[in-house]
């Protein structure tokens, strides 16, 4: 149980954070995060307590695609909500939402979703459209009954999107350099490693 664990380890930090998609609405955090909040201040009081900032979907999920709210609009009610939530429980953010977007801000990063002509039926396996400045997965293939089928997933962190978050995680919990770090994983190419960290540590400390 949440207790269990709580107790299992002396803690230094604790995270908390809301499903995704519910994330833009803040009626929808309370009173469990109330709740959730006591219950690690009763049972682990030495953690540091954080909300760790959701991101915005990628335009071509189906919830944005519907035209319901546009990213920017997703991830503005996600960053007022996040900042209502820290407060509610005198706890920090770690902004990993803001860093996705200012990753899709740069000119790296930068492109239109969805991808302009996209038709599955134009890709057989394994070709998949240039996603290189995605922060999420996007378009992947899958077996189905031994039939390659083309997936969406255009709100999980791909291995990009994965180091970024762990980048403003390092830089916001220890408050050390992230740049100075020198972990890169196999999968990231140099530039894209230089790169996110130094995204990552300017959401961090609003300096560059």
């Amino acid at each position: 149980s949440l207790v269990e664990a709580l107790k299992s380890k002396p803690w230094d930090v604790v995270t908390l954070q809301q499903f995704s998609a519910a994330a833009v609405d803040y009626t929808t955090y309370q009173p469990y995060l109330d709740n959730l909040a006591k219950l690690v201040r009763e049972h682990a009081p030495q953690a540091k307590l954080f909300m760790h900032q959701t991101w915005a979907y990628r335009p071509d999920h189906p919830f944005l695609a519907e035209g319901k709210m546009t990213q920017a609009e997703m991830f503005s009610r996600i960053e007022k909500a996040y900042a209502q939530a820290a407060q509610a429980i005198d706890g920090g953010v770690l902004p990993v939402g803001a860093a996705f977007q200012k990753a899709r801000d740069t000119e790296v990063y930068r492109r239109a979703y969805p991808i302009k002509g996209f038709t599955a039926e134009n890709y057989q396996h394994p070709d998949l459209p240039d996603q290189s400045d995605s922060v999420v997965v996007g378009y992947y293939w899958r077996k189905v009954k031994d039939k390659w089928k083309l997936g969406g997933d255009f709100k999980h962190a791909n291995d990009r999107g994965c180091y970024l978050a762990g980048a403003v995680w390092f830089e916001a919990i220890t408050g050390r350099d992230v740049r100075e770090n020198l972990f890169r994983p196999p999968t990231l190419q140099v530039a894209d490693w230089q790169k996110l960290k130094a995204i990552a540590h300017e959401t961090v400390t609003g300096t560059k």
